[in-house]
């Protein structure tokens, strides 16, 4: 036997050793690369404002991996006890409890509604909580202001409300001039833009160049319906008298799931009903206060593209329109011109700063006539 046959039984131990170990190394290696492929899918999540999958982001370990501290120190500083809140519907048939910091409970027409407090500080906030976007409209306090320069804020919204509870334009709503009342929901009240971008601010600047003497108010609020409008139009029509009402109406003020309104898919016939008879009942006020009611039409962002044929939702207030001698506009053909990159945020539904510019300019062409009348 020669001198190398004497080291088998040594070479069989370190083949074991060695075996071992590069399982070990595989192992980690596929767990290192695992890590990478995650922490690469989260971050690229972040960048692109997309969710990571649900299925993912619910596992215990990867929330200890990716949560951030900091998210979970906001959350618990919003979290509002029972009697903090109360309950109420948004977007016309969805239930939700809100924050009696911000909003004031209030009845309208036999059901719990709600509005802005007056002179409250606001924050429309989209933040990263390591795994997911969250976007909450919370009253602005230090020590959400503290908590939000630590936290992964990536679109944020500061305003205060007026005397009223609306979101403030440039102009001065307690003055002796008459008014045009904007009344919506967060498309007017205008939801991740700043108080001057708002459409309504535009257009009262509009009204300011050509010398109309109108001043523009602000009655938007997020998540109303025409039940919610009507209300404030009759309760501050008194008080700020009004010649001219805009009422931007939006799908989801049929249905909250407003995909399924424009195709016409599962919608109540009482639901139209609903929103009808709020209209009709706005078109009596108006009529006994000389106040000129105006419809205008707020397309869906996909309307814009890839649904631009599913126009049942426009169609069917255009005809209801006509037949109760309302003027109705229709903002969908005038917004296409531009494309939806240009008219909303890339990642939200709602109207961008120059989506608002676009809007104002629709209204402002299609009123024109009117205003000077």
């Amino acid at each position: 036997m020669s001198r190398g046959a004497r080291i088998h039984p040594l070479t069989t131990a370190n083949r074991k050793l060695f075996g071992g170990l590069t399982i070990g190394v595989g192992v980690l290696l596929s767990v290192a690369g695992a890590f990478g492929l995650l922490s690469f899918y989260v971050h690229w999540a972040r960048v692109t404002h997309q969710n990571v999958a649900r299925y993912i982001r619910e596992r215990a370990v990867v929330q200890q991996l990716f949560i951030d501290p900091s998210f979970e120190r906001l959350m618990a500083a919003i979290s509002y006890s029972t009697s903090d809140t109360f309950s109420t519907t948004w977007d016309f048939d969805r239930g939700i409890s809100l924050s009696k910091k911000l909003f004031l409970p209030t009845p309208m027409f036999g059901e719990m509604k709600y509005r802005y407090r007056p002179n409250v500080g606001v924050y429309n906030i989209a933040v990263w909580s390591g795994l997911h976007f969250r976007h909450f409209a919370i009253p602005a306090t230090p020590e959400i202001s503290g908590l939000l320069q630590q936290a992964d804020v990536v679109h944020q919204i500061h305003f205060e409300t007026d005397d009223y509870g609306f979101k403030p334009t440039e102009f001065d709503v307690r003055g002796e001039s008459f008014k045009v009342f904007f009344l919506g929901d967060s498309f007017t009240e205008g939801l991740w833009v700043d108080p001057k971008d708002t459409f309504v601010n535009l257009f009262g600047k509009e009204l300011k160049t050509d010398g109309v003497a109108l001043t523009p108010v602000n009655l938007g609020v997020n998540g109303y319906g025409a039940l919610e409008e009507e209300w404030m139009l009759e309760f501050f029509a008194p008080q700020l008298h009004p010649k001219l009402a805009i009422v931007s109406l939006f799908p989801n003020d049929v249905h909250e799931d407003y995909f399924k309104v424009i195709k016409n898919v599962g919608i109540p016939a009482e639901n139209y009903t609903h929103m009808f008879g709020y209209l009709h009942r706005a078109e009596d006020f108006c009529e006994k206060h000389d106040i000129k009611l105006v419809i205008s039409l707020v397309p869906v962002k996909e309307q814009l593209g890839p649904l631009k044929n599913f126009t049942f939702f426009q169609d069917r207030v255009k005809a209801w329109c006509a037949e109760a001698h309302i003027m109705c506009i229709d903002s969908m053909p005038y917004l296409t011109r531009f494309g939806a990159d240009h008219v909303y945020f890339s990642w939200d539904p709602h109207l961008s700063v120059e989506g608002h510019r676009h809007y104002t300019d629709f209204l402002y062409q299609e009123l024109k006539p009117l205003l000077h009348h």
